[in-house]
């Protein structure tokens, strides 16, 4: 058989990304024997005739319409299947990655050497500070969440090589026989927890899932790429991949409940109405059986797009701190750190981070991180309580919904070197707090009604406490 690979890219209106990958991918791969594959999910923006016409070596799929990154790799592993006499081994490659050195190669001399290994992960950097990691592979922690292995540490920090539950798929490899074996992905996701749950299934079998050093790359800090759109599939997703593949046991399916709804009440807290509402929705439409692409988040977002209407300028001299919210991306921050020190020296920044975060914002500047960690439920809401209350901080750098937006009173903007603040509308959200709040307390604590809503049946209630089934 060929000891030869096939590297696996999915594209939606990503032209100068796929250019500048297949240019890398050229350079720095010293492996012999490789195919490029691009499955394109309908894009508009000209990558087929871009690609094509200055690489006249790749093999190009067109899909009809846009089948998410879940789709779009079955189109290639199902190209795969129809060809598996020629491929041996598979690299699924995000388009938005980074090569450091050659990260093909050791990967497969990984597989090679050992048949128990089904899949090698590389390492992935930030791409915003590339000593910073962003995960080598992930674990499924408690039962009911996921963790990147090594998050937020750097390189010389970790070891070499990892057994993990699964890999990020921005840079997997994986046998073809394998593949062969487990299937293609399940075509519920879209996008998000679709590689989780495609990974665990492979580990179910039998097979090693590893994580290495020896192959690395950058990507964008999954964080950084957050979004509402992003976040409600994830939501969804996560309920579907713990409740129905992973099959949690009751109590650890009440732990996973309770978790999702203690981030949903903090998206109150915080202000954020918007992606309380997608969070909110996205469980709904969990139960409601919604699969893959979802319309109702295409036509949320577009109906409650925000379109700002600052006029006030903001004289920075005289605010003596603000904070910014955890959306903020590495870049904006950064910049608007160095605009705010340099207008004003003295002001406090301080910013929500999650821990694997902690790192890169560190590399900024002077930034007091108040670290959000939704395992830590009681201290996280402290800390959050002691920012607006202890520290009176009146300034939240943020756009409509985000952090704060009825707790600080004024939301800043930027726009060409200058800063504009609004006043937020407060009141009408207290009042929802006020009514909204007991409910889903009283909720997050009732186990009988979680039994149920989750799917077990009635008469296991009266046997909460057996961890039979865990």
């Amino acid at each position: 058989m060929s000891e030869k690979v096939i590297i696996i890219v999915v594209t939606w209106n990503k032209k100068d990304y796929v250019l500048n990958l297949i240019s890398q991918l050229y350079e720095n791969v010293k492996y012999p024997e490789y195919d490029i594959l691009i499955v394109d999910n309908a894009s508009n923006d000209g990558t087929q005739e871009a690609v094509t016409s200055k690489f006249r070596d790749i093999i190009y799929i067109r899909n009809k319409e846009n089948l998410g990154g879940t789709g779009g790799f079955n189109t290639g592993l199902k190209f795969v299947l129809n060809n598996k006499e020629k491929y041996k081994y598979i690299w699924l490659l995000d388009n938005d990655v980074e090569l450091i050195n050659d990260p093909l190669s050791p990967a497969i001399e990984i597989l090679k050497n050992d048949k128990s290994i089904g899949v090698v992960g590389s390492s992935i950097l930030s791409q915003e500070n590339k000593e910073i990691i962003t995960e080598i592979g992930g674990l499924i922690v408690k039962k009911n969440r996921i963790l990147g292995n090594c998050k937020g540490r750097k390189l010389n920090e970790c070891n070499e090589i990892y057994e993990v539950d699964y890999v990020a798929s921005c840079s997997a490899f994986l046998k073809v026989k394998v593949l062969e074996k487990v299937g293609i992905w399940d075509d519920y996701y879209f996008i998000y927890f679709d590689d989780v749950d495609f990974f665990w299934r492979i580990k179910n079998e039998g097979y090693k899932i590893i994580a290495t050093k020896k192959s690395i790359v950058s990507h964008p800090d999954f964080v950084e790429k957050s979004n509402i759109f992003g976040g409600y599939y994830y939501m969804r997703n996560s309920f579907y991949f713990f409740l129905k593949k992973y099959k949690l046991g009751k109590l650890s399916a009440i732990s996973f409940f309770k978790y999702k709804v203690f981030y949903i009440v903090f998206d109150l807290i915080r202000g954020d109405k918007k992606n309380f509402i997608a969070m909110t929705k996205a469980i709904e439409n969990y139960f409601k059986g919604e699969r893959g692409k979802s319309l109702w988040i295409e036509i949320f977002l577009k109906r409650t797009e925000h379109k700002s209407n600052f006029k006030k300028k903001l004289d920075l001299k005289r605010i003596d701190k603000i904070v910014f919210s955890y959306s903020t991306k590495f870049r904006e921050l950064e910049k608007f750190y160095k605009e705010l020190k340099k207008k004003n020296p003295f002001i406090r920044v301080f910013f929500l981070s999650d821990i694997g975060r902690k790192g890169l914002i560190n590399t900024i500047g002077d930034i007091e991180i108040i670290v959000v960690d939704f395992n830590k439920k009681w201290k996280t809401l402290k800390k959050f309580f002691t920012l607006l209350f202890k520290e009176k901080v009146k300034f939240i750098f943020s756009f409509k919904g985000a952090f704060g937006n009825f707790l600080v009173k004024y939301r800043v903007y930027e726009k060409n070197g200058i800063f504009f603040f609004e006043k937020n509308r407060r009141f009408s959200k207290w009042l929802k707090f006020v009514f909204i709040f007991p409910i889903l307390f009283i909720f997050y604590f009732t186990k009988y009604n979680l039994l149920y809503i989750l799917g077990y049946p009635k008469n296991e209630k009266q046997n909460i406490n057996n961890n039979s089934n865990l």
